[in-house]
């Protein structure tokens, strides 16, 4: 797992998380995004 540092003026966002790392769309992908250094996180809000 590299961090992804973001160039002046660009965000990084993480789709779904860390969705390679850990299962998408979970507090687990988020959390290691951000340890990934991401600047936003996007994810897919589904009804159950």
């Amino acid at each position: 797992m590299l961090p992804i540092p973001a160039p002046p003026g660009f965000w990084v966002i993480a789709h779904r998380g860390a969705s390679a790392y850990a299962p998408e769309n979970t507090l687990a992908a988020f959390a290691l995004a951000a340890k990934m250094g991401v600047t936003e996180v996007e994810l897919d809000a589904q009804l159950t």
